[in-house]
């Protein structure tokens, strides 16, 4: 191909590590390995971009969370007692990714339906129903308006200087859980890796890891040895 749609391109870098989609006519280059939870990622990526593509005339608007409670007062989740996003009454708000949970969210008013994120810069709430990096969904009783788009940054205690955070407590009080890797644990899957290699490798596992194998050492094994080839032995 001589021309390649930016949107593709970029899905194609950051969930498949191909840096181009243009014809370079050498095997070598045009032929490329790729994990099946890579090419699921991809995939989502594409659908949720054609999915959610905007109009020119659309309104993208951010709000605090604050404003968004205001005006958007939520569904409480009646199908799971223990789910979390509450305000101190029985029960949450947020609606898990799949069973009867996904079910209800995708009978909803599409411009009642939210999505829970975590993206490069943090966690975040945006209007409408997404797969990449989604957490969960949340239900509005208040529809969104026709040709606006809303974008709420969920502020945590990782904004201030970081000091003295105990992660695994913060957690707690959204009961939530979490499994933490660092570049040691990297580095022990590839010892010729420095910090920053073995950084950058931790970021694009983030990106790339599906939901359904995990985050574990094969997939850092993987992204490393794409990142990073291991130099040969002759």
């Amino acid at each position: 191909m001589n021309t390649t749609d930016p949107i593709l391109a970029t899905i194609a870098r950051e969930h498949l590590l191909i840096s181009t989609l243009e014809t370079r006519r050498a095997d070598s280059l045009d032929f490329h390995d790729v994990a099946v939870w890579q090419v699921e990622a991809a995939l989502k990526a594409a659908f949720d971009a054609g999915k959610n593509a905007k109009s020119h005339d659309t309104i993208d608007l951010e709000i605090s969370e604050a404003k968004f409670d205001e005006q958007f007062p939520l569904v409480r989740n009646h199908l799971n007692p223990n789910a979390t996003w509450g305000s101190g009454e029985p029960g949450g708000c947020l609606f898990e990714t799949y069973g009867e949970e996904l079910a209800f969210v995708q009978s909803q008013d599409p411009r009642c339906v939210w999505t829970f994120m975590d993206g490069d810069d943090g966690q975040y709430v945006a209007s409408g129903f997404h797969f990449v990096n989604r957490i969960g969904y949340l239900v509005s009783t208040v529809p969104l308006p026709d040709s606006v788009f809303i974008e709420v940054r969920i502020l945590s205690a990782s904004d201030d200087d970081g000091a003295g955070i105990d992660v695994h407590k913060l957690l707690d009080t959204r009961r939530q859980v979490a499994v933490i890797w660092s570049i040691e644990d990297v580095q022990e899957m590839r010892h010729d890796l420095d910090e920053d290699q073995s950084w950058q490798v931790l970021q694009r596992c983030r990106k790339v890891h599906d939901c359904e194998i995990g985050f574990n050492w094969l997939l850092i094994k993987t992204v490393a040895d794409d990142l990073f080839p291991e130099p040969s032995d002759d």
